[in-house]
């Protein structure tokens, strides 16, 4: 007697990656930074209004994290704006940006209309309404960049029209910057700038070109300066002493250290009573304090989840234009971060960058959440990515 043996027919399935859109990375990130950023501010604030000089500060010790959160709800304004105007029609506003950040830069030359800070013109004050420029130039190169590339990109490699009148007007503003002082935030300009740059795939001899512009002119400005110079000694003594040239640095780096793995706690951190920039250009550093290599590993995390988002919206562009702006502004956001981090770790000289998303500040805010919605812009009309087939084979009879 014979028995059959009945055979199931095996189903070999191909292993399918879960795809999560990128957009919901890049917002939840994003969001958890700016909340991190308000409860930082918080804490750090705290300390920067009981030591303040001005009396009606004093009677206030949230005085500095109140006008954080109105910034802020500013910024989620200008964010929303950026995401119901869309990166096509901003695209319409390059031009107008162009001129507000020319005039804007002007003004921060003449003392009658700019505010000095720590030896530094950076802020316009015209009819008691403050301002920086330098973080609108940040937007308008790289609006204005992915415009006119866009428009020349085929033509990019035998036509270098497009990449004459991008690079000089990315060159004059960051010149402009760099000499209110700010060198920071003049090399945020020329990186991002580059940034989108080597996304249009130039030329080598074009590359090459630009490279050797940007360092002679590097050298240059941080020989003649003595701020600057100063400043890149004190970086080569790497903390020694407690002098006044490495005071900042030498107690940025003291917090982080302090910190340990999880950190002395929330609010208990000492460094930030010391630390003239506690809220803004060293937030990092206390960060590090009171949560520790946790917490530092979390900014850090956010922020590469921020970069990776915006990477891949840049990848999925449906056109060279969104491509080169999601390019240019991730960009923008993680060179600015890293810089900031570098700074207070002491990798490169000290320079005044705040940290995106949250350290205090009104114009960088802003212009950060402005970038962020707009970003957002293009990952909602980028070309979804295609599903993974799955193959069924059947047994062969």
């Amino acid at each position: 007697m014979t028995t059959a043996t009945a055979t199931r027919p095996t189903q070999t399935r191909q292993r399918s990656r879960i795809n999560i859109p990128a957009t919901y990375v890049l917002g939840l990130s994003v969001t958890l930074l700016i909340v991190l950023g308000v409860i930082i501010v918080a804490d750090s604030s705290y300390a920067m209004a009981m030591s303040s000089k001005s009396e009606h500060v004093r009677h206030s010790p949230y005085y500095f994290a109140i006008k954080h959160l109105n910034w802020m709800i500013i910024g989620c304004i200008f964010l929303a704006c950026g995401m119901a105007i869309g990166h096509k029609n901003v695209r319409k506003l390059a031009f107008p940006m162009v001129v507000l950040t020319i005039i804007g830069l002007i003004l921060t030359t003449h003392h009658a209309t700019s505010e000095a800070v720590q030896d530094s013109r950076r802020w316009i004050s015209i009819l008691g309404f403050h301002a920086q420029p330098s973080e609108l130039a940040k937007f308008a190169v790289a609006v204005f960049t992915a415009s006119v590339l866009a428009r020349t990109d085929c033509k990019l490699k035998t036509n270098s029209l497009g990449l004459k009148i991008t690079s000089a007007f990315a060159l004059l503003v960051a010149a402009v910057v760099a000499k209110e002082p700010d060198l920071g935030t003049a090399i945020i300009i020329t990186s991002t700038y580059f940034c989108i740059l080597l996304s249009a795939e130039p030329t080598q001899k074009q590359v090459t070109r630009l490279l050797t512009i940007l360092l002679i002119a590097g050298l240059i400005f941080v020989g003649v300066k003595d701020g600057q110079k100063q400043r890149v000694l004190t970086w080569l003594k790497q903390g020694v002493g407690t002098t006044a040239d490495c005071y900042q640095t030498y107690h940025g780096r003291l917090g982080l250290g302090a910190g340990m793995v999880i950190g002395r706690g929330p609010g208990a951190g000492k460094e930030k009573h010391y630390l003239p920039e506690a809220n803004s250009d060293f937030v990092f550093a206390t960060v590090g304090e009171e949560f520790g290599f946790v917490g530092t590993s979390v900014v850090i995390l956010l922020f590469s989840c921020v970069t990776w988002a915006g990477l891949k919206i840049a990848k999925q562009a449906k056109d060279p234009y969104s491509r080169y702006l999601a390019m240019g502004i991730t960009c923008w956001i993680t060179i600015q971060a890293l810089i900031n981090m570098l700074v207070v770790t002491m990798t490169v000289p000290a320079t005044g960058v705040p940290l995106p998303f949250i350290s205090y500040g009104g114009s960088a805010l802003v212009m950060s959440m402005t970038g962020f919605g707009v970003l957002l812009s293009i990952g909602a009309n980028t070309q979804p990515p295609s599903r993974p087939r799955i193959r069924v084979e059947r047994p062969s009879v």
